[in-house]
């Protein structure tokens, strides 16, 4: 009976506070923001309402800010009739000075939220407190708290939760089989900010959350869809929405950019190669990427360079999924011979790990040293080919924009791109190189007019079309078996060791015989003319 009577007093509360709710002005509520200064008295209550459209999520936080107030939230549908009735959608009331909802819209139209207590008994609690809406899709932030907006993988962005209640969000693209890693960290230990976040997928429902009442939070989650992702900031101290403060907030995501403008640090790194960066703000991370093969041995090694840091290494496969972490609260981290159990590229994220990750800043060196499996034979360059020496076609196995299947040769790199033997103008995909302009190319290309090799590709009157012409000493022809001298003369020249006899003791003996008689014969001409 007793149980009877607590529903049935239960639905007439609800049937009260709906129908009161009618003969009130609904202040306006819009995405991304919040209102301040708002009060509950004795059974008292307050009316915000919103637009929002099919399969919207709505986030909603109400936080304490003076009183005994134990806050209640309520969510009522678009109405329906005349005069119109809001059916009541959700509740959120658990005794504490915050209360936090968050709902997939149902259908199109404006929607209602009603503040009220409910500290065991309904109306008992008063106070004030401060109310934040974020729609999504929405917009990320307002006029009076411009905090949020796009983040990109290897980027940190700052933000400050200033009030009791303050959400803000962030959103970035994913796809399927991605991996996120998304970082909040305090920015100020005179702040009291206790670190929160929130995850929502493409599909606007809530995918993971962390909430552990410290000064930072981190997410690791595999994406399930593709699309836009968004990310809400709170505080989460015990009860959500109760601390302030500043923060910084970076996304590394798996594919995707290992840096920023504003933080160039990461890259790629090879075997046997040092680099060097900077943590240079609370929250930092920076990413390292190389390509690895099932069998082989990788020791990756931090060391604090300058500031306080406390390193902190995390390795993640091909798959997405975190390998293995060191993380020892010391100026130095070590992954030690670590067998990788993949072929493809690995991500190394560089990070502080002292006590709360993203409290330490610094600069670092990281190196890494790769020890070959025995044999080994494998995609060494990630690039779905394998390399000649395993029975592959991949010319070269260290560079993945090298392999069979790319889109074209690059005409002036000096390598075969495309593993196909022609290399830069040889290769038909590149255009015929005549510096002389007389059709023939050097090298040989099928987009030359005429084939064959000219071999003086900056004398026109010299290529393989042409006439030999004797005793010039050139080869006009591009024939090296096509004689410059008569044979009698390459004869002598032969019989002294030469192939000419230009510049010989014979050649100029002969001259200073013949270009007398030559001089007779010549006058002789001129006078038979006169």
């Amino acid at each position: 009976m007793r149980t009877i009577q607590t529903t049935l007093l239960s639905l007439l509360i609800v049937f009260t506070l709906a129908t009161s709710a009618l003969a009130q002005v609904a202040d306006p509520i819009d995405s991304g923001e919040t209102i301040l200064n708002q009060y509950l008295g004795t059974a008292g209550q307050n009316l915000y309402e919103f637009s929002g459209s099919l399969d919207d999520m709505v986030v909603a936080l109400q936080a304490r800010t003076s009183g005994n107030l134990q806050c209640g939230l309520e969510l009522y549908g678009p109405g329906v009739g005349d005069p119109p009735v809001f059916p009541f959608l959700l509740r959120d009331c658990r005794d504490a000075p915050f209360a936090l909802l968050w709902h997939q819209l149902p259908d199109d139209g404006t929607y209602r939220i009603n503040a009220v207590d409910c500290y065991g008994n309904w109306g008992d609690t008063t106070g004030g407190y401060n109310i934040t809406l974020m729609k999504q899709p929405g917009s990320l932030s307002s006029l009076v708290d411009p905090n949020g907006g796009f983040i990109q993988s290897g980027e940190t962005k700052t933000g400050n939760l200033n009030v009791k209640g303050d959400l803000d969000a962030f959103e970035f693209a994913g796809s399927a089989g991605d991996r996120a890693i998304i970082l909040l960290a305090r920015t100020s230990t005179s702040d009291t900010l206790q670190c929160g976040l929130q995850l929502f997928g493409p599909d606007n429902i809530r995918k993971t959350y962390e909430c552990r009442n410290a000064p930072f939070a981190v997410l690791l989650p595999e994406l399930p869809l593709d699309g836009t992702y968004r990310v809400i900031v709170g505080d989460c101290y015990g009860n959500w929405g109760d601390t302030t403060g500043g923060y910084n907030i970076t996304l590394m995501k798996q594919p995707g950019s290992l840096s920023s403008l504003a933080d160039p640090n990461g890259g790629s790194i090879q075997s046997g190669e040092t680099k060097t960066g900077n943590l240079n703000k609370k929250g930092d991370m920076d990413g390292f990427e190389f390509a690895g093969c099932t069998g082989e041995t990788v020791t990756i090694v931090k060391t604090r360079t300058s500031g306080n840091l406390q390193a902190g290494l995390q390795l993640f496969g091909p798959d997405n999924i975190r390998k293995t972490l060191h993380c020892p609260n010391a100026p130095s981290a070590t992954i030690p011979a670590f067998t990788l159990p993949l072929d493809g590229t690995y991500r190394v994220i560089a990070g502080d790990c002292y006590g709360n990750w993203g409290d330490t800043t610094g600069g670092y060196s990281i190196s890494l040293t790769k020890v070959p499996a025995a044999p080994s034979c494998c995609d060494e360059d990630a690039d779905g080919y394998d390399s000649v020496a395993c029975g592959g076609d991949d010319c070269v196995d260290s560079n993945p924009s090298i392999h069979p299947g790319v889109a074209a040769e690059q005409c002036d790199n000096g390598t075969d791109d495309e593993c196909d033997g022609p290399v830069d103008h040889a290769d038909p995909d590149c255009p015929c190189l005549d510096n002389d302009d007389d059709d023939y190319g050097n090298p040989t290309n099928s987009n030359c007019i005429y084939s064959g090799l000219d071999c003086n590709d900056y004398i026109a009157e010299v290529n393989p079309g042409a006439e030999e012409i004797p005793g010039n000493s050139v080869d006009d022809d591009c024939n090296p078996s096509t004689l410059d001298y008569p044979a009698a003369a390459n004869t002598i020249a032969a019989s002294y060791g030469r192939t000419s006899l230009i510049g010989s003791g014979v050649f100029n003996s002969l001259a200073l015989v013949l270009m007398p008689v030559g001089a007779v014969v010549a006058l002789r001409i001129l006078r038979r003319k006169r």
